[in-house]
């Protein structure tokens, strides 16, 4: 198949792809259930080697935060599927695609409740959508976007 078309610039990138590749801590986790890349997980039902999506505003506090899933460019899907080893970085810097509008070097908070449209858990903010999301300590936005829009998290959660 011959190329008919190109851009004339690239895409910032994918959600869940890694920014920069220097200084980087990325663990492996088995998953509890189905997750997409570039969403923050917190520790799962087995806390060693377990992660999960957060689903209460206790989930989300420093002992049990393990940090975001990061795509796997060898899979056909976008995501992981229950039990499968998932890549999460715990420091270095990730892309994401966030909900509302953000600023580089403000809070990240991270949606632990669900709400309509697009509002899934484990997805990012500016702010705690009334008590919907909570803040998460260890990460700030680099880059400033748009709702929907890709943007760079830049994270260190070594717990």
């Amino acid at each position: 198949m011959l190329q008919t078309s190109y851009s004339e610039s690239m895409p910032i990138g994918i959600e869940g792809a890694l920014n920069r590749f220097e200084d980087v801590l990325v663990d492996s986790k088995f998953a509890d259930v189905d997750m997409p890349a570039g969403r923050f997980v917190v520790r799962g039902a087995d806390v060693n080697v377990g992660c999960k999506l957060p689903t209460a505003s206790t989930d989300l506090v420093l002992a049990k935060n393990l940090g975001i899933t990061v795509l796997n460019q060898s899979s056909e899907i976008d995501g992981y599927k229950s039990l499968d080893v998932v890549s999460v970085i715990k420091k270095g810097e990730i892309m994401v695609t966030v909900e509302d509008a953000v600023t580089a070097g403000a809070d990240v908070y991270v949606r632990h409740t669900a709400g309509a449209g697009a509002l899934t858990v484990g997805r990012f903010r500016s702010d705690a959508d009334t008590n919907k999301a909570v803040k998460v300590d260890g990460c700030r936005f680099l880059k400033s976007a748009g709702a929907g829009e890709l943007t760079i998290i830049q994270i260190n959660i070594e717990a």
